[in-house]
């Protein structure tokens, strides 16, 4: 029997399956995801080759679970950043972009925009990686109108035309770290004011 690495079977199986997707994300920086088998993750997260079929029947039910937990992470992450009221909309749309451009930079995010890799996936298993990210949406929203509402940004006619407008922004500047992951900082130098600039007021 294998031995259990935490206080109770449950905390064993979590330590043990976040080990198994952190390794996937550290080998698509590697090699990418067609070179990748179950058996390379196993080895990877030091454990025997068989223990990975308890957590996963195949490297597409593996890739599906890397999204599911990289698109609730960045949900959560950009979700604390938009609740934090004491900071200005300005400041918190700026960590925002940050966040963006560093988090797409490597491992399962990257993958997700450079290949369409989500197209091998069940329809089940596609329609969940949308939901962080209708999450993010509703985040980066938030953050605008706060800041109309506080009267740091512009009012607009039309806030959802306004937000499709910031994406079409921010998906060409995450296309650029994607493909050249140590161009983060300095693509956020520019996108930053670049959205700014749009949003701001006359008074600010």
């Amino acid at each position: 029997m294998p031995k259990i690495r935490a206080g109770n079977l449950a905390e064993h199986r979590t330590l043990t399956w976040n080990a198994l997707l952190d390794s996937f994300d550290a080998l698509l920086d590697e090699r990418g995801y067609e070179a990748i088998s179950l058996s390379d993750v196993a080895t990877r997260a030091g454990m025997a080759r068989n223990t990975i079929y308890n957590y996963v029947d195949d490297k597409a039910g593996l890739l599906a679970a890397a999204f599911e937990r990289s698109g609730r992470s960045l949900s959560e992450e950009i979700g604390r950043i938009a609740e934090d009221r004491d900071s200005p909309a300005a400041m918190r749309l700026s960590n925002v972009v940050r966040l963006l451009l560093v988090s797409f930079a490597s491992g399962t995010r990257r993958l997700l925009l450079l290949h369409d890799v989500s197209a091998a996936l069940p329809a089940a298993e596609r329609a969940k990686l949308a939901a962080p990210f209708d999450a993010v949406r509703t985040h980066v929203l938030r953050i605008v109108v706060d800041g109309i509402d506080a009267g740091q940004f512009a009012p607009v006619a039309d806030a959802e035309l306004t937000f499709e407008l910031m994406v079409g922004t921010m998906h060409a500047a995450v296309l650029r770290v994607v493909r050249a992951p140590g161009t983060a900082d300095a693509t956020a130098e520019v996108v930053t004011p670049f959205l700014l600039n749009a949003l701001r007021s006359e008074s600010e």
